[in-house]
């Protein structure tokens, strides 16, 4: 029962980081990374991440056969409609990422690169042509 618990929270966690991070990717096309309004949800996404990683393995993201699956944790079946979820997954599928792992030592420098990445913002990566 305590795992069971422990797995929902977890995944709480996990969907509320990612309705963190598509808020703050619609603001990086809006605002500067410097702005008080994105460095106060980079701060509360990297806690959030932080705190999931504490147990040492990484967060890792990845579209499944059944659905999404974050941090080891089905977060959306495929008949689901999770919007968080789908937000992120279609972020991935734009880069042509199949799976994304967050380590433990991920830096706040990181996470804000990554999601300026995911904003459009930077232009380290190009978009996969079809």
């Amino acid at each position: 029962m305590r795992n069971a618990m422990e797995t929902a929270q977890k995944k709480q966690k996990i969907l509320d980081a990612l309705i963190a991070v598509n808020t703050v990717t619609q603001n990086l096309r809006v605002y500067p990374v410097s702005s008080p309004r994105v460095r106060n949800l980079l701060e509360r996404i990297y806690q959030a991440f932080s705190e999931i990683l504490q147990a040492g393995t990484p967060l890792i993201f990845q579209k499944t056969p059944q659905g999404f699956r974050g941090g080891g944790i089905e977060l959306k079946e495929s008949d689901e409609d999770v919007w968080q979820v789908d937000a992120f997954g279609k972020a991935m599928q734009r880069f042509g990422i199949a799976n994304i792992a967050l380590q433990s030592d991920l830096t706040p420098e990181e996470l804000a690169a990554f999601l300026e990445i995911l904003a459009g913002k930077n232009n380290l990566v190009e978009t996969p042509v079809d």
